[in-house]
């Protein structure tokens, strides 16, 4: 799997989790906020280093 395939599927799940939060309650929007932060977190790693988004030289 490539990271640009990699960064993608974190992309989806991102969306599929903001999708989500409108019909929770606000229980199950804390669990889905921490698991957002994670993906996030995860997804900007990936987007700005050189090493895993291809622009080291």
């Amino acid at each position: 799997m490539t990271t640009k395939t990699t960064i993608q599927i974190l992309k989806n799940e991102i969306d599929q989790l903001v999708a989500q939060l409108p019909d929770k309650t606000v229980e199950e929007k804390e669990g889905i906020m921490r698991q957002l932060d994670r993906t996030l977190n995860i997804y900007n790693q990936l987007r700005h280093d050189p090493y895993f988004n291809g622009t080291n030289n």
